[in-house]
């Protein structure tokens, strides 16, 4: 994946620059303003020496922060051989504005990121995306949606079908991915569902499905209503890349 990134944005398989490794990181934080006016929480971090170059993004409803999963050590691998790196909160996740929307937004969303990134003083203009997972899948929608300066993807560990796939799996709704998944996206501590319900049969069972949320985490999780409420076959989950 590194070298494929390495010929997309710059064109060959070495470092576009040789960078000092005691060199120090610029880190900083941004608000990127959406076209619908819902604001993302951004860091980027470059190296200290001027220039424009290409960067490596990576969206995610995982948290970008230290105590979530830390991607500021890979972010630090990019930088010293030559990268500017840029990790960002899904709308509705960590200190991101919004509701989160399970795919359904992030085609727009990464398209106006990418954008953002193109015209900052620090970039080359030349993005390319990595990522496993939900920041894998994700990928294949900003794609769809050919933000200009969007060079290359690299998913990994994708979803086939999003909604289909999960949280249904052939028709069924998988209730405990559902609620933990949730949970753990939006910074709901799920040791506190275990603490309540110490048998998971407990809510696993519990009827009806429309109330289990609350029953199980005392919250009203909007994102799992969407999940009841939309069809698994929305063309909205539909991706049909033409190479």
């Amino acid at each position: 994946i590194e070298i494929f990134i390495r010929l997309k944005l710059t064109g060959t398989s070495n470092s576009p620059l040789t960078t000092d490794e005691n060199d120090p990181l610029i880190f900083k934080t941004a608000r990127v303003r959406l076209r619908d006016g819902v604001e993302l929480a951004v860091d980027y971090l470059v190296v200290s020496n001027t220039g424009r170059f290409p960067v490596i993004l990576e969206l995610t409803p995982y948290g970008r922060g230290p105590d979530r999963v830390n991607y500021r050590y890979e972010a630090s691998y990019w930088c010293e051989h030559g990268y500017a790196f840029v990790i960002a909160d899904c709308r509705g996740t960590g200190d991101s504005d919004g509701e989160m929307a399970f795919f359904s937004r992030e085609g727009q969303d990464g398209y106006d990121l990418v954008e953002w990134i193109a015209s900052q003083p620090w970039s080359n203009g030349r993005i390319g995306m990595r990522g496993s997972s939900y920041t894998g899948t994700n990928q294949w929608f900003i794609a769809r949606e050919q933000p200009p300066h969007l060079s290359c993807i690299t998913p990994s560990a994708t979803l086939g079908r999003p909604m289909q796939d999960i949280p249904y799996r052939d028709g069924a709704f998988g209730v405990d991915w559902a609620i933990n998944w949730i949970n753990y996206d939006l910074n709901i501590n799920v040791s506190q569902i275990n603490e309540s319900h110490p048998d998971p049969m407990m809510w696993l069972n519990h009827q009806p499905l429309r109330t289990l949320d609350l029953y199980a985490t005392g919250k009203n999780l909007v994102l799992y209503h969407t999940f009841l409420d939309q069809s698994h076959h929305d063309s909205v989950y539909e991706v049909d890349l033409q190479f």
